[in-house]
């Protein structure tokens, strides 16, 4: 073989690894994306456009106040969100029960490639209405997110684990029950 066709054997072949990487890319921790709350919605900036993002039906908080995108991954067929959204139980604060309380989820988003939610859920970790609530919050370590907290309405332990590597999964979580003391 001569060293013209091995050169364009081996820039082909490269070529072929870029767009392989480029379809797969990976789990990025510094996400790529914005979001912002919007009410008991999200917006979502992404590649210089803005989406509207109804997330109400899979969160708990009256509305929302923080949004914190954690994981961002796209693929050739879909793109993955994972995000921390908090916000207050109550619309309006009071000296009543939960006047002041939290509310704050870990969200899983499946979007189209259109930005449409294919598939979404959360996972309550803190929360006034449910007594529910985590000790040290959620951890990243690399690629992988590690939530565990307790619900003390429904008497139930959660370990929940996300793999931004493999963000198809959405969000596993194993349940337990409280351990009386």
């Amino acid at each position: 073989m001569s060293k013209h066709a091995a050169l364009i054997i081996l820039s082909l072949a490269c070529l072929w690894l870029t767009i392989g990487a480029a379809q797969t890319q990976q789990p990025n921790a510094r996400t790529d994306v914005k979001l912002r709350p919007h009410k008991r919605q999200l917006m979502l900036n992404a590649d210089g456009h803005t989406h509207l993002l109804d997330v109400s039906a899979q969160l708990e908080a009256a509305k929302l106040d923080d949004a914190t995108p954690l994981f961002f991954t796209r693929r050739p067929d879909f793109n993955y969100l994972l995000a921390a959204v908090c916000g207050p139980s109550k619309l309006k604060p009071d000296m009543h029960e939960c006047g002041a309380g939290t509310e704050c989820d870990l969200l899983w988003v499946k979007l189209t490639p259109a930005w449409r939610i294919a598939e979404a859920h959360a996972a309550l970790y803190e929360s006034c209405w449910q007594s529910a609530t985590s000790d040290d919050g959620y951890k990243i370590d690399k690629n992988i997110l590690r939530a565990e907290y307790d619900n003390f309405l429904f008497k139930h332990h959660y370990r929940l684990t996300y793999d931004a590597a493999q963000p198809e999964r959405g969000l596993v979580i194993e349940e337990s029950a409280l351990k009386e003391n």
